[in-house]
């Protein structure tokens, strides 16, 4: 009947309220990916679904003044033999958004990521790093958007790899209408 139970605070009962007029969930999209790779460089490469194709997630926004709430969470870690004693691992993760046929562009850089130690001889932390991150966008189009994350190394002389061992990334594009 469009009344949800809320907490009217503690040691008093809780009451129905009325749902409050606004914003509706529009559409719902969501995308996954197990697919394991790597690299040593820094220069930002897509994390992609297989074998050279990128990990694309479109929606379509159904009015200019929707926004996109955008949920992710994607399995970073580095790669090492477990014995490097790498003074310095850190990675990085981008979130990019394409608009209709335009070129992509940032929308959330995650930089210097991964592990710092002030002396060179602890060795390297191997165990995977969940990134989540939430987004709200306001994209101002109709057009198909379509979103992608990259990954690299911050500095030379590591390894980052994604998911591996089954680990999945995750996300969800939720277009929120005016």
């Amino acid at each position: 009947d469009g009344q949800v139970l809320t907490s009217t605070g503690a040691g008093s009962p809780p009451a129905f309220e009325t749902l409050p007029s606004g914003a509706k969930i529009g559409q719902v999209i969501n995308s996954t990916t197990t697919y394991q790779h790597e690299t040593t460089g820094t220069t930002a490469i897509n994390i992609e679904s297989s074998s050279g194709t990128a990990w694309e997630t479109a929606i379509t926004p159904s009015a200019t003044n929707s926004k996109i709430l955008a949920l992710f969470s994607v399995c970073v870690y580095n790669k090492q033999n477990g014995s490097s004693t790498n003074q310095e691992t850190r990675f990085f993760l981008h979130f990019d958004q394409k608009i209709g046929s335009g070129s992509y562009s940032s929308i959330a850089d995650q930089n210097w990521m991964g592990q710092y130690y002030y002396s060179g001889a602890q060795k390297t932390l191997l165990s995977p790093e969940w990134k989540s991150l939430s987004v709200l966008i306001s994209p101002n189009t109709t057009s198909e958007i379509k979103y992608k994350f990259q990954f690299g190394m911050q500095n030379s002389g590591g390894a980052v790899e994604v998911n591996g061992d089954g680990k999945r990334h995750s996300l969800t594009l939720i277009e929120v209408l005016a």
